[in-house]
C-alpha cells in the first residue's frame, strides 16, 4: 500500500453518541504514520527480547482506545530502575530504533511482565493503577471491536505489514548485563564466564 501524509483510523463509540448508527465515532481520528510505524517495528523487534507478541488488531485497538500514535506511552512507561528494561531500550536503539520506539518496547515487556506476576491482563497495568486502571481496562475490552471494523481496515493494514515485517525469525539470548549476588556471606560477580567470592 502506498505510504500515507496521515493515517486515519475510527475510534469505537460504544454509546451511539452524535447520531453515529454503527458504535464508530462519525470522524476518523488521524495519527502520525511515521510513529505509528517506528512504534510498531520496535515492539516487533524486541519480541526477540521477551517484549510479548501482539497481534496487529491488538496494537490497532491500543492506538484506537489512546487516540493517540504513540499507543497510550507516558514518559512513566518505562521503569529506569528496571535494568532488564533500560537494557532493552538500549540494545533496540543499538539495533537502529529510534529512543521513543525503543522505551514502547522496553514498557510493553515490564508491563506484561508485572501483569503475568499478578495475573491480570496487560490493558489493567498499561495506563496506571488501581480503580482507575480496572476501568481503563474495562473500557478498553468493550471497544476491541474498534479494529474488526470496516472502517479500519486500511488502519490495521498499515499496522500488520510494518509489525509483522520486523518480526525476528528466531528470538536472541538478551542478557541484561552483569548483577550482582549473594552467597555465603560474600558477593559474587560475573567475571568473563567465571565466578569469584570476594
Amino acid at each position: 500500500m502506498p505510504y500515507p501524509d496521515i493515517l486515519e483510523g475510527y475510534r469505537a463509540n460504544p454509546k451511539n453518541k452524535y447520531g453515529a448508527t454503527d458504535r464508530m465515532e462519525t470522524l476518523p481520528t488521524r495519527f502520525d504514520p511515521k510513529v505509528i510505524e517506528t512504534y510498531t517495528r520496535a515492539a516487533a523487534a524486541g519480541t526477540k527480547y521477551g517484549v510479548p507478541v501482539l497481534s496487529p488488531k491488538q496494537l490497532a485497538n491500543m492506538a484506537l482506545h489512546e487516540g493517540r500514535e504513540d499507543f497510550g506511552m507516558n514518559e512513566n512507561g518505562i521503569d529506569y530502575n528496571n535494568k532488564r528494561q533500560v537494557e532493552l531500550s538500549r540494545q533496540l536503539q543499538r539495533d537502529g530504533h529510534d529512543e521513543e520506539a525503543a522505551n514502547f518496547a522496553a514498557a510493553l515487556m515490564g508491563k506484561n511482565e508485572m501483569a503475568q506476576r499478578l495475573n491480570k491482563p496487560l490493558t489493567v497495568l498499561w495506563n496506571g493503577y488501581g480503580k482507575q486502571a480496572e476501568k481503563y481496562s474495562k473500557d478498553s475490552a468493550i471497544e476491541s471491536y474498534a479494529a474488526d471494523h470496516p472502517k479500519n481496515q486500511p488502519f490495521v493494514e498499515f499496522i500488520d505489514e510494518h509489525y509483522n515485517s520486523a518480526l525476528p525469525v528466531e528470538k536472541m539470548p538478551f542478557d541484561p548485563g552483569p548483577q550482582t549476588t549473594f552467597k555465603h556471606g560474600g558477593v559474587v560477580k560475573p567475571l568473563k564466564g567465571s565466578h569469584k567470592l570476594i
